[in-house]
């Protein structure tokens, strides 16, 4: 687990599937995931190599659309 400075903690959310992530749009690392954040109770997309972080959503199909959408931007 990993605290934010705010202090929710993240995650690696599992039940995620069906959506493919495109690699980091600033680092090009493909090791990026869906975390959720415990205490607000919504999702984002996040890379494991430089940090980077999609913005939070109430689902998880939104989160990976609009990290896509920002990987190809």
């Amino acid at each position: 687990m990993r605290a934010t400075a705010t202090g929710d903690q993240l995650r690696p959310f599992s039940g995620a599937s069906g959506s493919e992530l495109k690699p980091c749009p600033f680092c090009g690392s493909r090791d990026v995931g869906y975390f959720e954040h415990v205490y607000a109770r919504h999702f984002s997309v996040m890379c494991k190599s430089c940090g980077a972080e999609g913005p939070p959503r109430s689902e998880h199909e939104e989160a990976a659309r609009l990290w896509n959408a920002r990987a190809q931007g």
